[in-house]
């Protein structure tokens, strides 16, 4: 099963290439923008769920 999955993975080189990963990188920039950074109360969901999962980090060895 993972020899098929690797095979069809294979193919999906030559289809990334960084040209086309900056064309899609642009794109997710811009509908960001448009759909959250430039509306007025666009980003107070992202404020929120920052605020309430802050608190809530697991914490190694006592170290912070």
């Amino acid at each position: 099963m993972l020899w098929l999955e690797s095979d069809r993975m294979g193919f999906l080189i030559d289809a990334v290439s960084q040209k086309k990963f900056e064309i899609q990188r642009s794109t997710v920039k811009n509908e960001r923008g448009q759909n959250y950074d430039n509306r007025p109360y666009g980003l107070i969901y992202e404020k929120k769920w920052a605020k309430h999962y802050s608190h809530k980090v697991i914490r190694i060895h006592g170290k912070p």
